[in-house]
């Protein structure tokens, strides 16, 4: 946890960041959870324009997909995600940043970044969909997002935009994407 000692700032973006003075220390984080601070929709916009990059050389198929909306707590608790129970608020939040980043570039010609984002994520689901608990699967397609995009588009993401993966692939669950449906 920061020091006492906490001044603000503005980075080159106008965006506020904390910036500590003086002695700090810093408990161990897990980088998978939800960022508890303000959501920066510019984060998210750059972090979508860099899936679909890599989407793009991927080739990936692009099909019609299943967009029938079901509760997200029941899919949560059908498929027994605990970091998402426990921090759903904060991704239901998110959420509603992500679908308007997708809404504004399909309005500026990323027509398919949807259909895009859904498969890059469903792939990912299904190579590692052997993994033991749901949990550790939305963790590892996390982390294996995060690699793709620093080893092909490292130079136009910063660390700021790499903590908004996993709102990203809660963006995908929560469309019914990847995981079961719940009965």
């Amino acid at each position: 946890m920061l020091g006492n000692k906490n001044d603000v700032s503005v980075d080159g973006s106008g965006n506020q960041t904390n910036v500590a003075n003086g002695p700090q220390t810093i408990n161990n984080i897990n980088q998978n959870l939800p960022n508890i601070v303000t959501t920066k929709p510019s984060n998210i916009q750059r972090l979508l324009e860099g899936i679909s990059d890599l989407v793009a050389q991927e080739e990936i198929e692009i099909s019609d997909l299943d967009l029938i909306p079901y509760n997200i707590e029941k899919k949560i608790d059908f498929n027994d995600l605990n970091n998402y129970r426990d921090y759903v608020d904060i991704y239901k939040e998110n959420y509603y940043i992500v679908c308007a980043r997708i809404k504004d570039l399909k309005l500026n010609g990323f027509i398919s970044i949807e259909q895009a984002i859904f498969k890059y994520v469903q792939k990912k689901f299904m190579k590692l969909s052997n993994l033991n608990t749901a949990d550790l699967l939305i963790e590892e397609i996390v982390s294996e997002i995060k690699q793709d995009l620093i080893c092909n588009l490292g130079a136009m993401l910063n660390h700021e935009d790499l903590e908004y993966i996993s709102d990203i692939v809660f963006y995908v669950f929560s469309k019914c994407k990847i995981f079961k449906k719940p009965l």
